[in-house]
C-alpha cells in the first residue's frame, strides 16, 4: 500500500519523453523559481521514476490523453483541459504514483476524468493535491472515472487530503474547484478522513446551497478500505456488479434525499450484473440516510455490524419526486455467522420492507415492523432479538399490529430471544403464509408461545 512516505527516496528520474526532470537520490541545493513550463498531452506523455515539479503544466488535447507512469513517480504540476471534450487521463502502469499537484477536468463541461491502475499500481492524492471536477456555476461536475484490474489496484486518498475546495461559506469567493463525483471500477479505494471523501459544497439547480458527492463501485471487483479512523458520507453511495466494504473503521451514511440532491445508499444500474455488497471488517456500516434498490440486490454482513436506521424503502424527504411510484423493494440481506444486523436501535417507530432475509448471524429489531417480502429463514446458528416494546407499542401507543409479517415462508432454527416485560394478555408475534421448524426460545418469566402453521403467538399470564 503506498503512503505519503513516497515522497522520499526515489531512484533517479529517467525520463521518457523531453522533459528534464530532477533525481530526487539527494536533496537538491537551493533554487532559483524556474519558470513555466507548458506541454501538450496528444495524446500520450511516458515517464518513468520521474518526479514533475510544480513549474510543469500538462494540457489535454484530445479525447485520449494520458500521462503514462511506470516506477516510483511524484506528480507537483498542473494538469487540465486545453480543448474542449479533452479527456484528463492519468494512467499508472506499474508502481506508485504520488499526485501532488492540480488536476482541473471540468472548467469546460466537456472535458473529463479517467485514471487507468494496472495490478499492484497504487496512486495517491497527496495533502496538496486539487482535484477539480465542478463545472462553471458550481452547479454540475465531470465524473473521474477509475479504471482498475483488480482490488490490487488502489486508489489511496492521504488523510490531509482535501476533496474541497470551493470555499464555502464564503458565497463571494466561492470557485469551482471541488472533488466529488468518482466511479471505481475493479479497483480498490482507501480512504483515511471524511474530508477526503468526494463530496463538496456547492449549488443545486434551484441556486439552494447543498453538499454531497458521488461515489458509485462497478465491475466484478471492486472494493472500499475505511481506515485510520470514523467517516461519514452524505451524497450517492452506490454498487452494481460486485463490491467489498472492508471497515476498519465505522462508516456513517446520512445521504437524504431531497428535492434539491438526489442521494441515496444503494443500487446504481444492473449494467455490470446483479448489484452485491459485501461488508466485512470490525467497523460499523450505519445508514441513517435514504435507502433506494432499483434492482434485485444483495447485501452480505460477512463481519461485524451493520445497522439500518432508516426503511429500506424511504424515499426521502418529498413524495413528489421524479421516481414517484417505482418499488424500491428489491433488497436480500444475508447476515453471515460472524455478522450483525441492527434494524433501527432507537425507539423510532418505521417500517423495514425487504424482499428475503437469511439469518447466519444475529438480528437485533428495535422499535421497528419487519416486512419481508417473500422467504425468510433463521439458520441453525442464527440469532433474532425482539425487545417486547416492538410487539405491544409503537410512537408510544397500544397497537394490534405486530412486528413481524412474512410474505410466503417463515423457516425456523437457532434461537429466539424476547426481552422486557408486557402486560397480561395475548400478543401477534409473527404471520406468515406457512411457518416451519421450531427455535430455541428464550423467554421472559410469565410468557409462554403458541405456533400454528401461519402464526406465533405470546400469551402473557
Amino acid at each position: 500500500m503506498m503512503t505519503s512516505s513516497l515522497r522520499h527516496r526515489f531512484s533517479a528520474a529517467v525520463l521518457l519523453c523531453t522533459l528534464s526532470l530532477q533525481s530526487e537520490t539527494t536533496t537538491p541545493a537551493p533554487q532559483a523559481e524556474q519558470p513555466s513550463v507548458s506541454r501538450e498531452v496528444a495524446p500520450v506523455l511516458r515517464f518513468e521514476q520521474a518526479r514533475i515539479g510544480q513549474h510543469e503544466n500538462f494540457l489535454a488535447k484530445a479525447r485520449n490523453s494520458y500521462l503514462v507512469f511506470s516506477g516510483q513517480s511524484e506528480f507537483h504540476g498542473s494538469y487540465r483541459g486545453a480543448a474542449f471534450a479533452a479527456q484528463l487521463g492519468i494512467h499508472v502502469e506499474s508502481g506508485s504514483l504520488l499526485f501532488n499537484g492540480r488536476y482541473h477536468c471540468a472548467l469546460t463541461g466537456g472535458d473529463k476524468g479517467r485514471f487507468l491502475l494496472g495490478k499492484d499500481a497504487q496512486l495517491l492524492l497527496g495533502a496538496k493535491a486539487e482535484i477539480n471536477q465542478q463545472m462553471e456555476g458550481m452547479i454540475l461536475a465531470r465524473p473521474i472515472h477509475v479504471l482498475g484490474e483488480g482490488r490490487s489496484s488502489i486508489l489511496e486518498l492521504a488523510p490531509d487530503f482535501k476533496a474541497d475546495h470551493m470555499g464555502w461559506p464564503d458565497l463571494k469567493n466561492m470557485r469551482p474547484n471541488g472533488f466529488s463525483v468518482l466511479f471505481i471500477k475493479n479497483a480498490t479505494l482507501i480512504s483515511h478522513h471524511t474530508q477526503s471523501l468526494p463530496s463538496v459544497h456547492k449549488f443545486s439547480g434551484n441556486g439552494n446551497h447543498t453538499h454531497h458527492g458521488v461515489l458509485v463501485f462497478q465491475g466484478e471487483d471492486a472494493g472500499w478500505q475505511v481506515k485510520s479512523q470514523p467517516q461519514v458520507f452524505d451524497g450517492v453511495l452506490a454498487f452494481e456488479g460486485r463490491a467489498i466494504l472492508d471497515l476498519e473503521e465505522d462508516l456513517l451514511f446520512t445521504g437524504h434525499f431531497f428535492e434539491d440532491s438526489h442521494c441515496y445508499f444503494g443500487s446504481f444500474t444492473d449494467k455490470h450484473g446483479a448489484p452485491e455488497l459485501m461488508k466485512r471488517g470490525p467497523g460499523k456500516l450505519i445508514i441513517m440516510g435514504t435507502q433506494l434498490y432499483k434492482v434485485p440486490s444483495v447485501i452480505r454482513v460477512q463481519e461485524g455490524e451493520m445497522s439500518i436506521r432508516t426503511p429500506t424503502h424511504n424515499p426521502g424527504h418529498y413524495a413528489l419526486t421524479r421516481y414517484a411510484g417505482q418499488d424500491w423493494d428489491n433488497l436480500d440481506l444475508v447476515i453471515e455467522e460472524k455478522g450483525l444486523l441492527r434494524l433501527n436501535p432507537t425507539r423510532n417507530f418505521f417500517q423495514s420492507r425487504i424482499r428475503n432475509l437469511e439469518l447466519l448471524g444475529t438480528l437485533k429489531l428495535g422499535s421497528v415492523d419487519l416486512r419481508v417480502q417473500q422467504e425468510m429463514s433463521l439458520g441453525p446458528s442464527a440469532s433474532l432479538e425482539v425487545p417486547l416494546h416492538a410487539i405491544v407499542t409503537g410512537r408510544g401507543k397500544k397497537r394490534k399490529d405486530h412486528p413481524i409479517q412474512i410474505g410466503t415462508t417463515l423457516k425456523l432454527n437457532g434461537s429466539i430471544r424476547v426481552t422486557g416485560t408486557v402486560p397480561k394478555g395475548t400478543y401477534l408475534f409473527a404471520r406468515a403464509q406457512q411457518i416451519q421448524g421450531q427455535a430455541d426460545w428464550d423467554l421472559p418469566e410469565g410468557l409462554r408461545l403458541e405456533q400454528s402453521a401461519t402464526e406465533l403467538i405470546l400469551i402473557s399470564e
